[in-house]
């Protein structure tokens, strides 16, 4: 099972965007970030190029829940989101 991390990019006001880790609040609810721009990072092997989920911080805990249970995100496109579904599709039978 894959682990993710929710990241954000923030304007740092010099020119750059560091990303930094979301906070958590103690009802396990993220704590929104003004202005920032939410990412999906994968925290185990494999690829580590983070995952554009957007603005809105209620899209973001949703996209993290549903990778973390091995579904894909339903805000990316259909190709995108059948080539970032970190768990194979069971197939039980033969061809």
């Amino acid at each position: 099972m894959a682990h993710y991390t929710l990241i954000a990019r923030i304007n740092a006001g010099d020119g750059k965007f560091p990303f930094v880790n979301v906070q958590f609040s103690k009802n396990h609810r993220p704590i929104p970030i003004e202005g920032a721009t939410y990412y999906l990072r994968l925290g185990s092997r494999g690829r580590r190029a983070p995952i554009r989920i957007g603005k809105d911080v209620n899209a973001a805990i949703a996209a993290l829940l549903n990778m973390e249970n091995c579904k894909a995100p339903t805000l990316l496109p259909c190709s995108l989101r059948l080539a970032l579904l970190p768990c194979p599709p069971l197939y039980h039978g033969r061809l």
